[in-house]
């Protein structure tokens, strides 16, 4: 029974720590002056894929921290769309990796879908945007007390590197309660919005199911 208790402790621990438990790079992309909510800055580029090399356009979708808040500060996440081979495509595909905590702009499209739909790629808030949650603490707590990471004080480090990495990151100014998957959901209904598309079709895999169920369970979307 103890053991059983403990598992599911570790997994209630890991899933609390959904964004914060890798190393990641510094932010890449910021928040340009002047930005509001729901903006999408696009340029022209290129998307090489294992077989060759798409039309695409890279940008930057600016999304409130925490839509609960109205004077929330903004953060900026990364947006890829690879243009479909056909000059009437169908429905563009949404892409939802898995993780959690992994980015979501590295992925592969098949050419047997971008025959005839553009793919669309949108950055997960707190690892691929302006504001990229890192916990080492937590990392280095997943080791455990000697070898037994079961034990009653490996679980205490867990939870005491939950809590000052949480800690540290609100003193940064992090809402950390703006970083949970109906969040990311709305980030992908904001990219659709923006983007202009009244449908879309969503490719998830592994943890990314679970986001694009949240996506299908959302309701009515908002007109694009």
């Amino acid at each position: 029974m103890k053991m059983k208790m403990n598992i599911l402790i570790i997994a209630a621990l890991t899933a609390f720590a959904v964004l914060v438990i890798a190393f990641h790079p510094k932010p890449k992309i910021s928040v340009p002056p002047n930005a509001r909510a729901d903006d999408l800055i696009f340029e022209s580029c290129k998307y090489k894929t294992k077989t060759r090399i798409y039309r695409a356009e890279c940008g930057t979708l600016i999304v409130p921290e925490n839509r609960l808040n109205p004077t929330s500060r903004l953060l900026a996440l990364p947006v890829k769309r690879i243009h479909a081979e056909s000059d009437s495509p169908r429905e563009p595909i949404v892409y939802l990796g898995g993780g959690p905590g992994l980015s979501n702009m590295r992925f592969d499209p098949p050419d047997e879908l971008l025959a005839e739909h553009d793919f669309i790629l949108v950055g997960y808030r707190g690892v691929d945007g302006s504001s990229v949650l890192d916990c080492p603490e937590y990392a280095k707590a997943t080791l455990g007390n000697g070898k037994d990471v079961f034990s009653d004080e490996s679980l205490t480090m867990m939870m005491e590197a939950i809590r000052s990495c949480r800690m540290r990151l609100e003193a940064l100014g992090v809402d950390i309660s703006g970083y949970t998957i109906p969040a990311v959901v709305e980030d992908m209904e904001a990219a659709r919005v923006a983007l202009g598309y009244e449908r879309v079709n969503l490719l998830s895999a592994s943890y990314g199911a679970r986001r694009g169920s949240r996506m299908l369970l959302r309701g009515q979307p908002r007109p694009a």
